[in-house]
Protein backbone atom coordinates (compact mmCIF):
# COMPACT_ATOMS: atom_id res chain seq x y z
CA UNK A 1 0.00 0.00 0.00
CA UNK A 2 1.44 3.44 -0.67
CA UNK A 3 0.99 5.97 1.92
CA UNK A 4 0.90 9.58 1.31
CA UNK A 5 2.02 11.65 4.34
CA UNK A 6 1.82 15.62 6.00
CA UNK A 7 3.10 16.42 9.43
CA UNK A 8 0.60 18.49 11.12
CA UNK A 9 3.74 19.77 12.62
CA UNK A 10 5.33 21.20 9.55
CA UNK A 11 8.83 19.11 10.20
CA UNK A 12 10.03 17.18 7.78
CA UNK A 13 10.53 13.17 9.19
CA UNK A 14 9.08 13.86 12.46
CA UNK A 15 5.74 12.37 14.10
CA UNK A 16 3.37 12.48 14.61
CA UNK A 17 2.77 11.91 11.00
CA UNK A 18 -0.79 12.42 9.35
CA UNK A 19 -1.26 9.49 6.84
CA UNK A 20 -4.14 9.00 4.02
CA UNK A 21 -5.63 5.62 3.15
CA UNK A 22 -5.71 5.28 -0.50
CA UNK A 23 -8.30 3.31 -0.27
CA UNK A 24 -10.76 5.82 1.52
CA UNK A 25 -9.16 9.59 1.53
CA UNK A 26 -9.29 9.35 5.16
CA UNK A 27 -6.50 11.30 7.40
CA UNK A 28 -5.06 9.33 10.11
CA UNK A 29 -2.76 10.36 13.02
CA UNK A 30 0.24 8.19 13.78
CA UNK A 31 3.39 8.26 15.76
CA UNK A 32 6.61 5.73 15.30
CA UNK A 33 4.96 3.08 17.55
CA UNK A 34 1.39 3.62 17.54
CA UNK A 35 -1.07 3.55 14.02
CA UNK A 36 -4.79 3.17 13.48
CA UNK A 37 -5.48 -0.29 11.91
CA UNK A 38 -8.11 0.92 9.66
CA UNK A 39 -4.78 1.31 7.66
CA UNK A 40 -4.13 -1.50 7.20
CA UNK A 41 -7.08 -4.07 5.26
CA UNK A 42 -8.18 -6.40 7.92
CA UNK A 43 -11.27 -7.93 6.05
CA UNK A 44 -12.97 -4.51 5.96
CA UNK A 45 -13.79 -4.27 9.60
CA UNK A 46 -16.05 -1.59 10.43
CA UNK A 47 -15.39 0.30 13.89
CA UNK A 48 -18.05 2.63 15.73
CA UNK A 49 -17.21 6.57 15.03
CA UNK A 50 -16.20 6.87 18.83
CA UNK A 51 -13.75 4.04 18.79
CA UNK A 52 -10.22 4.30 17.15
CA UNK A 53 -8.59 0.60 16.76
CA UNK A 54 -5.21 0.82 16.89
CA UNK A 55 -1.67 -0.90 16.77
CA UNK A 56 0.98 -0.57 19.48
CA UNK A 57 4.67 -1.87 19.10
CA UNK A 58 5.36 -2.75 22.23
CA UNK A 59 8.69 -4.56 20.67
CA UNK A 60 10.68 -1.40 20.10
CA UNK A 61 9.07 1.10 22.51
CA UNK A 62 9.62 1.73 26.04
CA UNK A 63 6.72 2.19 28.31
CA UNK A 64 7.17 6.12 28.17
CA UNK A 65 7.69 6.88 25.20
CA UNK A 66 4.39 5.37 24.31
CA UNK A 67 2.93 7.09 27.05
CA UNK A 68 4.31 10.45 25.32
CA UNK A 69 2.80 9.30 21.94
CA UNK A 70 -0.22 8.55 23.40
CA UNK A 71 -0.73 11.94 25.01
CA UNK A 72 0.42 13.58 21.68
CA UNK A 73 -2.11 11.52 19.37
CA UNK A 74 -5.69 11.19 21.86
CA UNK A 75 -6.11 15.29 21.25
CA UNK A 76 -5.21 15.00 17.61
CA UNK A 77 -7.44 11.85 17.13
CA UNK A 78 -10.45 13.54 19.21
CA UNK A 79 -9.97 16.74 16.72
CA UNK A 80 -10.21 14.04 13.81
CA UNK A 81 -13.08 12.36 14.58
CA UNK A 82 -14.94 14.96 16.46
CA UNK A 83 -15.07 13.21 19.21
CA UNK A 84 -14.48 15.89 22.47
CA UNK A 85 -13.57 14.48 25.49
CA UNK A 86 -16.27 13.59 27.99
CA UNK A 87 -16.87 16.02 30.46
CA UNK A 88 -17.39 14.31 34.36
CA UNK A 89 -19.07 15.57 37.20
CA UNK A 90 -17.19 17.28 39.90
CA UNK A 91 -16.01 14.56 42.55
CA UNK A 92 -14.00 16.26 45.09
CA UNK A 93 -10.44 15.35 45.75
CA UNK A 94 -9.51 11.94 46.15
CA UNK A 95 -6.93 10.47 48.31
CA UNK A 96 -6.14 8.56 51.11
CA UNK A 97 -8.63 10.29 53.07
CA UNK A 98 -11.09 9.60 50.89
CA UNK A 99 -10.69 5.51 51.28
CA UNK A 100 -10.59 6.02 55.02
CA UNK A 101 -14.05 7.75 54.82
CA UNK A 102 -14.96 4.93 52.65
CA UNK A 103 -14.09 2.58 54.93
CA UNK A 104 -14.95 4.81 58.08
CA UNK A 105 -18.49 5.40 56.46
CA UNK A 106 -19.11 1.54 56.06
CA UNK A 107 -19.90 2.99 52.23
CA UNK A 108 -20.09 -0.33 50.81
CA UNK A 109 -22.84 -2.12 53.19
CA UNK A 110 -24.64 0.95 53.45
CA UNK A 111 -25.05 0.75 49.48
CA UNK A 112 -25.89 -2.64 49.94
CA UNK A 113 -28.58 -1.79 52.53
CA UNK A 114 -29.65 0.98 50.45
CA UNK A 115 -29.88 -1.27 46.92
CA UNK A 116 -31.97 -3.90 48.76
CA UNK A 117 -34.21 -1.67 50.76
CA UNK A 118 -34.72 -0.16 46.94
CA UNK A 119 -35.60 -3.42 45.21
CA UNK A 120 -38.01 -4.10 48.20
CA UNK A 121 -39.82 -1.35 47.69
CA UNK A 122 -38.80 0.54 51.07
CA UNK A 123 -36.28 3.27 52.24
CA UNK A 124 -34.13 3.47 55.42
CA UNK A 125 -34.71 6.14 57.58
CA UNK A 126 -31.11 7.83 58.67
CA UNK A 127 -31.60 6.48 62.52
CA UNK A 128 -31.97 2.68 61.33
CA UNK A 129 -28.83 3.22 58.86
CA UNK A 130 -27.00 4.50 61.74
CA UNK A 131 -28.37 1.85 63.99
CA UNK A 132 -27.61 -0.97 62.06
CA UNK A 133 -23.99 0.02 60.40
CA UNK A 134 -22.69 1.58 63.79
CA UNK A 135 -24.42 -0.47 66.85
CA UNK A 136 -21.19 0.30 68.70
CA UNK A 137 -20.56 3.89 68.20
CA UNK A 138 -22.48 6.88 68.80
CA UNK A 139 -24.06 8.18 65.05
CA UNK A 140 -26.71 10.64 65.01
CA UNK A 141 -29.36 10.53 62.65
CA UNK A 142 -28.25 14.08 61.66
CA UNK A 143 -24.60 12.84 61.31
CA UNK A 144 -25.66 10.28 58.75
CA UNK A 145 -28.30 12.81 56.87
CA UNK A 146 -25.95 15.82 56.73
CA UNK A 147 -22.50 13.08 55.90
CA UNK A 148 -22.47 10.03 55.57
CA UNK A 149 -25.10 9.04 53.45
CA UNK A 150 -24.66 12.14 51.23
CA UNK A 151 -20.76 10.70 50.91
CA UNK A 152 -22.29 7.53 50.19
CA UNK A 153 -24.48 8.75 47.20
CA UNK A 154 -21.38 10.26 46.09
CA UNK A 155 -19.43 6.88 45.85
CA UNK A 156 -22.39 5.20 43.83
CA UNK A 157 -21.58 7.97 40.62
CA UNK A 158 -19.54 6.32 38.30
CA UNK A 159 -17.70 9.24 37.72
CA UNK A 160 -16.10 9.04 41.38
CA UNK A 161 -15.13 5.17 41.10
CA UNK A 162 -13.25 6.66 37.84
CA UNK A 163 -11.29 9.29 39.66
CA UNK A 164 -10.78 6.69 42.84
CA UNK A 165 -9.85 3.96 40.59
CA UNK A 166 -7.61 6.61 38.29
CA UNK A 167 -6.02 7.60 41.57
CA UNK A 168 -5.75 4.06 43.07
CA UNK A 169 -3.59 3.46 40.06
CA UNK A 170 -1.00 5.99 39.49
CA UNK A 171 2.28 6.35 40.63
CA UNK A 172 3.85 8.18 43.81
CA UNK A 173 6.75 9.71 44.27
CA UNK A 174 8.33 6.43 45.44
CA UNK A 175 7.55 4.55 42.54
CA UNK A 176 4.72 2.52 43.90
CA UNK A 177 0.90 2.37 43.09
CA UNK A 178 -1.06 4.51 45.71
CA UNK A 179 -3.54 1.52 45.84
CA UNK A 180 -0.63 -1.24 46.66
CA UNK A 181 0.85 1.69 49.28
CA UNK A 182 -2.73 2.00 51.08
CA UNK A 183 -2.70 -1.94 51.15
CA UNK A 184 0.90 -2.05 52.36
CA UNK A 185 0.52 0.62 55.04
CA UNK A 186 -2.82 -0.84 56.54
CA UNK A 187 -1.28 -4.56 56.76
CA UNK A 188 1.60 -2.62 58.35
CA UNK A 189 -0.93 -0.22 60.76
CA UNK A 190 -2.38 -4.21 61.93
CA UNK A 191 0.91 -5.59 63.05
Amino acid sequence: MTIQASNPLGFINSFPLTVTNPKNGVDHVITPHICPLELFDLQNRRSPPNLIEIGVNLGEATDDELVNEFRQLIPLWRQQSAQPEPTKNKTGKVGPSTIRRIIEYKVLPMIDLMVWAQINGFKYSAEQLSRVLFPEELVTAKQMAETRIPFTHGFANSDYQDMLRLWLDQTGADGRQNGDRLVREECLSLT
